[in-house]
């Protein structure tokens, strides 16, 4: 292979060889049903101060088809589920900081939900999250959106292809001001730069490293609080469901 470089060389990828490497990684060039798997820690960020919050596994099955060099569309569906930061055992109840309360935890799932994928794209309309969720209202609130994503610094480390997204979504009430709702998420996904630049791939297994920032969510009442959530944690994508994580797989037979 090529001798490995500390922090990589830029590779030289056109928007549209950057996308196809992108889908076969996080998902498929062909219409198989894809799942992929996230293990991210979760934080409350108020005034400065960071306060653990739980542990959240989750799952994403998503199916998409090319509608152009430059864009894929699909569907998704997630699940999610929350465990204590220093046991491991599942959350059902957490005290909150600050307000001091104790909130109801409960499993989430989202979708079947659409999916626009591109280089650069910028959206709006109607955001459908709460009525696509099970018990939607107590993760999101309705409104108005405006989605950014984006695809970016394709970086080649010996046999290792390194492509960042950035992914945002803000919500706004029919009086404008503030949002209501927003979340935005950074991730770096490694696949095997063979397969990145190989037609004859179509799906490939992917690792990502994580980082998101995100409103409160309705269920943890903290109405009245400047703060939000921090997360950071890895994932990636399987090729066989059996290889999700274990505990993972757990929580799902047992929910869903």
């Amino acid at each position: 292979g090529r001798p490995r470089t500390s922090g990589g060389e830029p590779a030289a990828l056109t928007d549209a060889q950057l996308l196809s490497a992108f889908a076969k990684a996080r998902y498929s060039l062909d219409d198989r049903l894809t799942c992929g798997w996230m293990d991210a820690t979760t934080y409350a960020f108020i005034d400065g101060a960071t306060y653990p919050l739980y542990r959240l596994l989750a799952a994403t099955w998503v199916r998409v088809r090319r509608v152009d060099d430059l864009h894929f569309v699909g569907r998704t569906l997630e699940t999610a589920y929350f465990f204590d930061v220093e046991t491991g055992a599942p959350l059902t109840r957490l005290r909150m900081p600050v307000t001091g309360r104790e909130v109801d935890v409960k499993p989430y799932r989202a979708g079947p939900s659409n999916l626009s994928l591109g280089v650069r794209e910028e959206t709006g309309g109607s955001f459908r999250m709460a009525a696509e969720s099970r018990d939607g209202q107590s993760f999101f609130r309705q409104g108005t959106t405006r989605r950014l994503q984006s695809l970016s610094q394709p970086m080649r480390e010996g046999d290792t292809l390194y492509i960042r997204e950035d992914l945002s979504t803000r919500v706004f009430g029919p009086d404008g001001g503030k949002p209501v709702f927003f979340y935005a998420e950074w991730t770096q996904t490694a696949l095997p730069w063979k397969a990145a630049i190989d037609p004859r791939v179509a799906s490939v297994e992917s690792t990502l490293s994580y980082s998101a920032v995100a409103a409160f969510r309705p269920w943890m009442q903290m109405d009245g609080v400047d703060g939000h959530t921090l997360q950071n944690g890895r994932g990636g994508k399987v090729e066989r469901v059996a290889a999700l994580p274990a505990r993972l797989l757990e929580r799902a037979r047992i929910h869903d």
